[in-house]
């Protein structure tokens, strides 16, 4: 190119500058002459560093290679004991960090030069030396000293020199070009004059960009676009074809040492190194000692399927096909993958192709991709075929089909099929589908990394108005959600999304390809991918999202968009119609995310969320619920303490087991991680635990995308054998993310500044509500049994376990491995049992109503179920409302929950949590079970002619199952009495009959409280029949009456409370979900103390982990058999529930009619306790033969006692009573 753009004599442009790259020179003048010349001068200035060319691409230096020094640093490492007991990625990343360890030590790098700064490949040494005696003779010549007849001499000599170099050169690399390809091509491309790595491309609106970022933009959206969607080939789920499949299922693969040894040693050693930087001339040098270690990875990663993510990865360039150049479509990427890969992509390929060729599976026309066939034998073939139909006078048509860029755009789904319909076994495909999914990158402009720092940026806005309270939510589903909203943005909206949601972060995902679904068609695939593969069924984990749109169906939604959103985000969106029948459309709503989340996520949308004036509601809801790889064994879960703060501490059912996991304890930090991996492999749980109680503030500011790559580095997390204590958890939280996107940035959404142009027509169209929900459960469950000592007291702290004891607020999130993409985040705080929730309400009302009870019962036995009297409780506070509704909060001690109740004033009420609560536990404590019979009957029964407001009938039926029933008391009086008591007698198996004696209702009745409860347990150690024989029941110190009194010998929790004079036992059933808790005086006339003394405080204190202790007993215990009635109209007005049975009543929200009040409430609670269990205690075979041991202590219930039945999980007491009086 010429660069002189002015005259240079008179007017006439006479003096050129030529250069064949225009960044060469610079400053380029025109003017003054010199001497008496009429030119012009031209002054310009040499870029003397962009002319010498130098690059700094450093290189392996295999010249000065020390490959036995290699081999010694290899020799050295531990191999057998670092590869056992773990997973191929593991090997993986060990094998790599080892050998390129001892690579930088053996292989020298040197700084490659460019062309233009490296020596000419034909220069040898003898050469050099004469070029250097030429210009020594070129300088005596113009000294004078030599003729320039003996300079041209030289000269000739020299020139004659280097045409025989370059001959010979030239002849070497011919010769060679069948083993070294590469410097051949390489010789050919320093020919060139003019070298450019990639020209000026255009983009999808004809723009020309030169830029080498937006160079790279331009070609990896136009090659994501050719990739098919349907290449996606997700994990778990086998093709069709492999149940009926045509020929010889494949016999599973051997991979020996000596066949990786021959083809490590047959590697190209000139070949390029892969992204993992294992270069193929050191496996090829040290194939001898390589072989073997990579065989035991090959082998391992067959068997399981697991495939190592750098196999994956891949070092992607352009290569020009044909055509304008500055076309994307006409240039292919070639990839650069891990050479080790490619080793094993050769076994895999050995063994399809014995399969298929030993099955006749390939057609004789097939020449492509076959040995001893090539183009050459096709034609031939093809020639032979129509020459002889044209001999034999038949017509011939030929069709040439070319599919254009097929091997981008074949589906990895058929492929698989495919080879599964060739009788590939089940081994086979299951690696060949790992080997396909997940191929993608996991830096900062990734997916995974966009999701996990808009993560962090939600925690920091939530936990300001959640300080201490739980946190959970789930990342994945909320950006997955707002993806959806994405796809229509346009604008500032979309650029506001793109910065909160980090997709400005991405690179060369989005790109400037415009598609019919926009130009970030990318995202939306990898989302669609994604999605697709983490709720993909599993047997061992159960996954389910539920993230919709939902518009006025007034609003014109544009088709394209409906199009787009349905095909990349299943759901997508639904037109319901918010303007004049908003109800119905949040009950609609509220319908398909509890279908699509199996019934676990109910009303995510209060009454009111939604009305005449919403126009768009964006609703993301997830529910999970897994299985350990490794479970916990339910023995060893037991209460403990959770130290909520230094001072403050809540008791949690704290799981427990001894294994090998991985963990870090990250000193600068404070702090130590565990990862607890999920039964499919696929997904892993990290606990963030602060060292100190106070320190998860000071985590919680650390945290962000880049401090949690840096802690979870495979550098840092170690498998070790650690002792792990967490709580057993189900946590569900709801928030409406409107204010935490808006302050985020994302403020034009929820305005009317939105630009949602790519979904409607219509102007002004915003985002209404966005409301997200989450739902997680965590407990024992496992697939295999973890290592622990049968049970908990015989779990010892031993100098080889490190301890990671979650006993203190901590951090957690829920991972999928082979994307890192964060699934949960959450904060556990342990809100869930403290004097503000349903356990602390339940216990002090237990209490309040035993007090009240012994007033009247002092010298007998007394037995209710204080959770089966406040549920059904519940149900009518449910519909109280004003003073009777602020009295039954104080009686059932309802104004001391905190956090249960809900704000948002929904259909049934402003307490919809508390009766959800009430819901779910009874659900739980209630569900059939082998080993115990619980049956609780609780109904309201009203008078026909009352009438009862429709949206009570329907809460009271959701959340009380029985709820209430209309009966005829004013006229058919004794029919409404027979009509309860069948109910009750058939609610509990037959056992309490006749529950409303006759006269208990009349006419005037109208609302009767009817609460029924049997229980029978199975004991977890048995008392044998045998041992059970009539001893004296101390009923005062004067008095005695027979019991029949069992007896066995045991290990039991027992407690000696020395300052309340008491011992306490507990007793646990089969299940491990119930025990019962025996409270003995240590006199017989101590009873009355310890009633006076008993109150959920003081319970919590005799019954934690540091007082009760697992110890050797010999227990002596009445058989029972206890049936008690109550009528508790006058307990609870006594206890200040004065309104509910008086005229003064307000259940406006049961009944529109006056003066409506609670006639009866009756309670019967049944309990038989007798000798059966699962298993035989320890007993010495008759009474006789138990002898008192030094050993043993004694716990002998032979005089008036307490008991109490309780929930483990959730520390409920189900049953309470006194036996005083057998």
């Amino acid at each position: 190119m010429q660069l002189v753009s002015g005259p240079t004599r008179e007017s006439a442009l006479l003096d050129l500058l030529l250069v064949n790259r225009e960044e060469l020179v610079g400053e380029v003048k025109v003017g003054g002459r010199l001497g008496h010349s009429d030119h012009e001068m031209i002054e310009f200035s040499i870029l003397g560093e962009t002319r010498r060319g130098v690059t700094k691409t450093a290189t392996l230096d295999f010249w000065r290679a020390n490959f036995d020094l290699f081999r010694r640093l290899l020799d050295k490492i531990p191999w057998e004991a670092a590869l056992k007991d773990i997973g191929v990625q593991e090997e993986w990343t060990y094998y790599k960090k080892e050998v390129l360890k001892a690579q930088e030590q053996a292989v020298p790098v040197y700084r490659k030069t460019s062309r233009r700064g490296r020596r000419r490949a034909w220069l040898n040494r003898d050469l050099l030396l004469d070029l250097r005696n030429k210009r020594r003779v070129y300088n005596l010549w113009k000294r004078g000293q030599v003729s320039h007849e003996d300079y041209k001499e030289v000269v000739k000599l020299c020139r004659e020199k280097i045409r025989r170099a370059k001959a010979q050169l030239e002849l070497n690399l011919a010769t060679a070009v069948k083993d070294n390809k590469k410097c051949f091509y390489k010789f050919i491309n320093n020919k060139r004059r003019i070298r450019e790595n990639l020209p000026p491309l255009s983009d999808a609106e004809g723009n020309i960009v030169t830029k080498d970022e937006e160079k790279a933009e331009v070609l990896n959206a136009y090659f994501a676009s050719v990739f098919s969607s349907g290449t996606s080939c997700f994990l778990d789920t086998q093709p069709h074809e492999l149940g009926d499949k045509e020929g010889k299922q494949n016999e599973g693969i051997t991979i020996k040492e000596e066949e990786i040894s021959d083809l490590l040693r047959r590697l190209d050693a000139h070949k390029s190194m892969g992204p993992d930087g294992l270069h193929p001339r050191v496996l090829k040098e040290l194939a001898d000692m390589l072989a073997k270690l990579l065989s035991i990875i090959y082998m391992k990663s067959w068997i399981t399927g697991e495939v190592p993510k750098d196999w994956r990865v891949a070092n992607v360039t352009p290569i020009y096909k044909k055509g304008k150049k500055e076309d994307p479509g006409n240039y292919r990427p070639v990839s650069l993958t891990s050479i080790p890969e490619k080793v094993m992509e050769q076994v895999i390929l050995s063994a399809i192709t014995n399969h298929i060729m030993g099955n006749h599976g390939i057609r004789p026309s097939q020449h492509g991709f076959m040995k001893g066939r090539s183009c050459q034998t096709n034609l031939i073939s093809f020639y032979d075929m129509m020459t002889r139909l044209l001999d034999e006078g038949k017509a011939v048509d030929i069709i040439y089909l070319d599919f254009q860029k097929v091997f981008d755009t074949v589906p990895h789904r058929i492929l698989v099929e495919k080879l599964a319909a060739h009788g590939l076994g089940e081994h086979m495909i299951c690696w060949i589908k790992h080997w396909l999914s997940g191929r993608t990158d996991f830096t900062m402009g990734s997916i995974s990394a966009a999701n996990a720092e808009f993560s962090f940026d939600v925690f920091k806005e939530l936990k300001v108005h959640h300080a201490n309270d739980n946190i959970l939510y789930s990342p994945m589903s909320i950006i997955a959600a707002l993806a959806m909203v994405y796809l229509g943005a346009r604008g500032n909206t979309e650029h506001q999304m793109e910065k909160v949601l980090h997709f400005d972060k991405i690179a060369g995902l989005g790109g400037t390809i415009q598609t019919k679904c926009g130009k970030s068609m990318n995202i939306h695939l990898l989302f669609k991918e994604l999605l697709s593969d983490i709720t993909a069924p599993k047997a061992n984990s159960s996954l389910h999202i539920a993230n919709r749109l939902y518009a006025e169906k007034t609003c014109p939604i544009l088709p394209i968009y409906s199009k787009c959103v349905k095909k990349l985000y299943r759901a997508g969106l639904e037109m319901v119609n918010f303007k004049t029948a908003s109800n119905q459309a949040r009950q609609l709503i509220n319908s398909w995310v509890e279908n699509q989340t199996n019934g676990q996520i109910q009303d995510i949308l209060v009454s009111g969320s939604v009305d005449l004036n919403t126009a768009l509601a964006l609703v993301s809801a997830i529910y999970f619920k897994g299985i350990w790889k490794t479970a916990f064994k339910e023995d060893d879960t037991q209460e403990m303490p959770f130290s909520v703060t230094k001072k403050e501490s809540r008791p949690v059912q704290m799981m427990c087991q001894n294994g090998t996991f991985k963990v870090a304890a990250v000193a600068a930090e404070n702090m130590k991680i565990l990862e607890l991996p999920y039964a499919s492999g696929q997904l892993s749980m990290l606990v963030l635990l602060p060292d100190d109680i106070s320190g998860l503030e000071q985590l919680e500011n650390k945290i962000s995308f880049e401090k949690l790559t840096e802690w979870t580095s495979p550098n840092v997390m170690e498998k070790r054998r650690v002792k792990v204590y967490l709580p057993r958890m189900k946590i569900q939280e709801k928030y409406n993310l409107k204010s935490v996107l808006t302050t985020l940035g994302m403020t034009d959404l929820f305005s009317p500044s939105a630009n949602l142009s790519g979904i409607s027509s219509a102007k002004t169209l915003k985002i209404s509500e966005a409301i997200h929900e989450a739902y997680m459960e965590v407990n024992e469950e496992g697939t295999e049994m973890a290592g622990s000592a049968g049970v908990m007291g015989d779990i010892k702290h031993s100098s080889e376990l490190e301890e990671f004891r979650a006993d203190h607020p901590f951090l957690f999130l829920l991972k999928h491995n082979p994307t890192n993409i964060i699934l949960f985040f959450g904060k556990y705080y342990n809100t869930d049992f403290t004097m503000g929730s349903i356990t602390a309400a339940n216990a002090e009302f237990c209490f309040d109503v035993f007090r009240e009870l012994k007033v009247h019962h002092a010298n007998d036995n007394i037995f209710y179920s204080p959770l089966s009297i406040i549920s059904a409780l519940a149900m009518v506070y449910l519909g109280a409302r004003g003073n009777t509704q602020s009295q039954m909060e104080k009686v059932l001690h309802f104004d001391n929950i905190t956090g249960l109740g809900d704000t948002n004033d929904s259909q049934c009420g402003t307490s919809e949590y508390l009766h959800n609560s009430f819901k779910n536990l009874l659900s739980d404590i209630t569900m059939p079970n082998a080993t115990y019979s619980l049956k609780i009957a609780e109904r309201l029964y009203i008078e026909k002619t009352y009438p009862v407001l429709p949206e009570y009938l329907k809460c009271a039926k959701k959340f009380y199952k029985a709820g209430l029933e209309e009966v005829n008391f004013k006229t058919a009086t004794e029919e409404a009495r027979q009509l309860v008591n069948s109910w009750v007698e058939k609610e509990t198996n037959g056992q309490i009959q006749d529950f409303l004696v006759s006269g208990s209702v009349d006419f005037n009745t109208a609302v009767a409280l009817v609460n029924a409860i049997y229980f029978k347990g199975i004991w977890k150690s048995a008392f044998k029949e045998d041992d059970t024989q009539e001893m004296p029941f101390n009923v005062t110190e004067q008095e005695s009456r027979p019991v029949q009194m069992m007896c066995q010998n045991g290990t039991f929790k027992v407690a000696a409370v020395a300052a309340e004079n008491m011992k306490i036992l507990e007793l646990p059933y089969a299940s491990g979900q119930l025990s019962m808790l025996v409270l003995l005086p240590d006199d017989i006339s101590g009873l009355e103390q310890l009633e006076n003394k008993i109150s959920f405080e003081k319970l919590t204190e005799w019954t934690s982990p540091n007082v009760m202790e697992k110890r050797r007993v010999k227990v002596y215990l009445p058989r029972m058999k206890i049936q008690e009635k109550y009528n508790l109209k006058s307990v609870l007005t006594t206890l200040g529930m004065t309104d509910l049975f008086s005229p003064s009543a307000n259940l406006s929200g049961i009944s529109s009619a006056e003066n409506l009040k609670i006639s009866e409430a009756i309670h019967e609670a049944y309990m038989e306790v007798n000798e059966e269990g699962t298993e035989m205690a320890g007993s010495a075979g008759v009474m006789g033969d138990i002898k008192h041991s030094s050993e043993l202590e004694e716990f002998r219930a032979d005089h008036p006692f307490l008991f109490l039945l309780k929930h483990n999980p959730t520390n409920i007491i189900l049953f309470f009573g006194k036996y005083c009086s057998p």
